[in-house]
């Protein structure tokens, strides 16, 4: 019977083991713990340098990928965090970022932020 418990108590371990060396595909970080409401992934602008941005905005984290990823995840990621803009930072690094000037009825998220 203690040879059948060790048994289980090894393959358990083995399995958390793998389970905790699988890689993340990326990790967002985000510059304070203001909450937006999700954004149209459809209208969400991606550019690779900021002067291609002609309204004025403002940044609210990053996505730093570990791993080549589709352009359309990192967009849903994105727009689950509020973010209008992604920038292209190269290196799998992406900047999520959000318009000055929001729609009306977006406006109420911007409270607490500081420009």
């Amino acid at each position: 019977m203690k040879q059948k418990s060790k048994m289980q108590f090894l393959i358990v371990l083995i399995v958390f083991s793998f389970l905790g060396c699988s890689t993340r595909m990326f990790d967002v970080i985000l510059y304070s713990n203001q909450e937006y409401k999700k954004t149209d992934i459809d209208k969400i602008l991606f550019v690779k340098s900021r002067l291609e941005i002609n309204e004025k905005y403002y940044e609210i984290g990053v996505i730093k990928a570990t791993q080549r990823t589709s352009l359309q995840y990192i967009k849903e990621v994105a727009s689950k965090k509020g973010a209008n803009i992604i920038i292209d930072e190269g290196n799998l690094n992406f900047t999520l970022a959000r318009y000055k000037k929001q729609n009306e009825k977006e406006s109420d998220n911007e409270k607490g932020v500081k420009t």
